[in-house]
């Protein structure tokens, strides 16, 4: 498949280079295209907490997965580990945090991602201190997580967890996670239902500050 895939982007780069100028501008053209949709993908995003009761494929989930991956790390590290939880371990994180299920429609939603950090790839000093940038680097693969699933035609809710008093500590338990992992987030995934609002435009010139 992949070698499919190489030698059909070849022939296209081919084709594309042999009609000279209009080449140029099919490029440009598929080129725009993609940044607006990559743009529009963001712009159009929402939280969702409204689902259909059915579920997400396995392929699918991974796709998000490889997304959440691509996300930047601090040095290179990569302090991050990704928990699908799913069926009862669903139901359960539910009852113990309810701000993980404060509708109907979000008690629908059929799995979680739990992002955490994985305090055994930071140096000995940061894990003890909890030092480091697992959270920044959470936080980016989380991000890529909402928009990825919006891609796909998914809808997400982020809810949080650390730095909450305990409440990362009690997922740790619920979810019998090693100590080396601490939950930063968890991200409910499905199919959006009906009650899903529109996204709304959050630009203000008063938060940017212009430097010369």
């Amino acid at each position: 498949m992949k070698k499919l895939f190489k030698l059909t982007a070849l022939v296209l780069v081919g084709l594309l280079a042999s009609c000279g100028n209009a080449g140029e501008s099919a490029t440009d053209a598929a080129a725009g295209n993609a940044a607006d949709a990559a743009y529009d993908n963001i712009m159009t995003r929402v939280s969702v907490r409204d689902y259909e009761a059915r579920p997400v494929g396995r392929d699918t989930v991974e796709l998000i997965l490889k997304a959440a991956m691509q996300a930047p790390s601090a040095m290179k590290k990569f302090p991050r580990k990704y928990v699908v939880v799913e069926g009862a371990a669903l139901d359960s994180l539910r009852a113990e945090f309810p701000n993980a299920a404060h509708s109907e429609g979000m008690k629908k939603a059929p799995l979680a991602i739990v992002v955490c950090g994985d305090m055994s790839r930071l140096d000995k000093d940061e894990a003890a201190a909890g030092d480091g940038f697992w959270v920044q680097d959470c936080s980016a693969a989380a991000e890529n997580i909402l928009l990825s699933a919006h891609a796909l035609g998914l809808g997400s809710c982020w809810t949080g967890v650390w730095p909450a008093p305990g409440r990362s500590a009690d997922m740790a338990r619920l979810l019998s996670l090693p100590e080396s992992l601490r939950p930063l987030c968890a991200i409910l995934i499905g199919y959006p239902g009906k009650d899903v609002a529109e996204a709304e435009p959050r630009w203000n010139p008063d938060d940017v500050i212009w430097m010369k």
